[in-house]
């Protein structure tokens, strides 16, 4: 979901510089690296009942009709249209003209890709804004909010990004570069996403007890790691300290109270 403005410069013209325009800034958008489905556009004139494709300043002049239609290979994006007659182009002149704008649009569309100097890939530039949209259960909104907005605007300031979200839990994301989005994503994500069974997740020794370790999972969870659960066990427990980064897999949950049992025997049967 991006608007682009774009500036065209023509330099001369004996013909509509509008669809120029729109030629150049679907080549320009695909030489920045946006992917897009190429557009292209061209005028049809009318004297009469006959039509003229891609008419010159002369036949603008003094024509009865001035119509300019862009878009993809399978539908209209733009349409402009002038008349000079008091009382307007027959109905049928008009269907040949959109008739002849559709053939006149693809054969702009095949010649296009020889102008440009790279193919079009479908990749974005590294430097190119990013618009990121992320969907979570309703009930976590405000885990990404924070006190008062203070998580939500902390996320921003860290990142340099804007966050836009909604009441029924989605969120975008608006970034300068791949890797600003791209880190601010996987923040939000930690924030709001839901912990399931059978999920294996990296995670951080909090505290250590007889009983085993109270493990810091995403940003705003935790989960215990019994004793009988580490590696190794039961024969040979490994030891855990804190601070220790180590990978777990998530057991259990309570439906009740969301506690997360938590298991690192479980990630290798052979321990």
């Amino acid at each position: 979901p991006y608007t682009v403005r774009v500036a065209c410069d023509v330099l001369s013209s004996n013909g509509s510089t509008s669809m120029a325009a729109v030629c150049a800034a679907s080549l320009a958008l695909a030489d920045a690296g946006i992917p897009h489905e190429p557009v292209a556009g061209l005028s049809i004139g009318a004297v009469g009942r006959t039509l003229l494709v891609d008419l010159n300043g002369t036949e603008d002049h003094f024509g009865d009709m001035d119509l300019k239609l862009a878009g993809t290979r399978r539908r209209l994006t733009a349409a402009q249209l002038d008349v000079k007659p008091p009382d307007g182009v027959p109905l049928e002149v008009l269907r040949r003209a959109f008739a002849a704008a559709h053939r006149g649009r693809q054969t702009i569309l095949d010649a296009m890709p020889a102008s440009r100097r790279e193919p079009t890939t479908l990749d974005l530039e590294p430097h190119a804004p990013r618009v990121f949209r992320l969907a979570f259960d309703a009930h976590r909104l405000v885990d990404l909010l924070g006190p008062r907005g203070r998580t939500l605007r902390e996320i921003e300031r860290t990142y340099a990004c804007a966050l836009d979200t909604t009441y029924d839990g989605e969120v975008t994301v608006f970034a300068r570069d791949a890797a600003s989005a791209g880190r601010a994503a996987a923040h939000v994500t930690d924030l709001v996403a839901n912990v399931r069974v059978g999920d294996t997740l990296n995670g951080v020794v909090l505290e250590t007890r007889e009983y085993g370790a109270l493990v810091r999972l995403l940003r705003n969870r935790e989960g215990l790691l019994h004793i009988s659960e580490y590696g190794g066990a039961p024969t040979a427990p490994e030891t855990l300290q804190v601070g220790d980064d180590i990978q777990v897999i998530v057991i259990g949950l309570d439906p009740v109270l969301g506690n997360i049992k938590l298991s690192r025997k479980a990630l290798d049967p052979r321990r």
